[in-house]
């Protein structure tokens, strides 16, 4: 296996143990505010691992995409122009990116 796809496979695996992470405070009755807070945390580390796998396909494909102030949004638009995410996907990692910013 390449180096790429090893650290993509890497970060899959830390995004899907992140989401059952969030699953398991989820299941509880009430949370803590400090387990609110750890849930919007974990949240930002899910989407960090999306737009770091996303960067690793779209170097692939020999896409550049400059470090400016929007980076991150023309990353997603990146990657939704190379067909990497569906619309659905788009909308939702945008979502997740307006969250990350707050």
């Amino acid at each position: 296996m390449s180096d790429r796809s090893d650290y993509i496979k890497a970060e899959r695996k830390n995004i899907l143990h992140t989401v059952g992470m969030i699953e398991k405070l989820l299941s509880k009755k009430a949370l803590s505010e400090y387990e609110v807070i750890a849930i919007g945390k974990l949240l930002q580390d899910i989407y960090t691992g999306i737009e770091r796998i996303l960067r690793s396909k779209l170097e692939e494909k020999k896409v550049k995409i400059r470090k400016t102030e929007n980076w991150h949004k023309e990353l997603l638009l990146a990657a939704k122009k190379e067909s990497l995410v569906t619309e659905k996907q788009f909308s939702i990692f945008k979502n997740l990116l307006l969250f990350r910013h707050m």
